[in-house]
């Protein structure tokens, strides 16, 4: 759980610093690019987040939901904020992240483009369901 808390710092750190994630999600970018390469260290994260155990679970969620704009996509945001709903009810500071992600990220998107809108619309009602219990 240390390292993807260190790697969270560091991304985080990235982006306060001014570094741009942008062109992660632009094919034709550099394929070695640090950008790149912090997109395909998270994509490796979403996936294997589901067959973590409790503490690394929540610290691999916690760095997918911290991981700044640019790197992933809502779709591959939706089921880490699914999941993190879900682990977060026994986990405070994951429903946290979560929540803070769903506000900044999702429904106050002042940044996103009319594309990102669009496909953040359409994860909304599924992204919804996971905070049922929260009600």
């Amino acid at each position: 759980s240390g390292f993807y808390k260190i790697a969270g710092a560091a991304l985080c750190a990235a982006d306060r610093a001014g570094a741009s994630f942008q062109d992660a999600l632009n094919e034709s970018s550099v394929k070695g690019s640090t950008a790149s390469a912090c997109r395909a260290f998270l994509l490796d994260v979403v996936a294997a987040q589901p067959r973590l155990s409790d503490e690394l679970r929540a610290s691999a969620l916690q760095l997918i939901l911290s991981s700044p704009p640019g790197l992933l996509t809502p779709s591959e945001l939706a089921t880490p904020l699914r999941d993190a709903l879900r682990v977060g009810l026994h986990h405070p500071p994951l429903a946290s992240a979560a929540l803070d992600l769903l506000e900044t990220r999702w429904t106050g998107a002042v940044h996103a483009t009319e594309e990102e809108r669009l496909e953040m619309d359409a994860l909304l009602p599924s992204v919804v369901g996971a905070l049922r219990p929260y009600v």
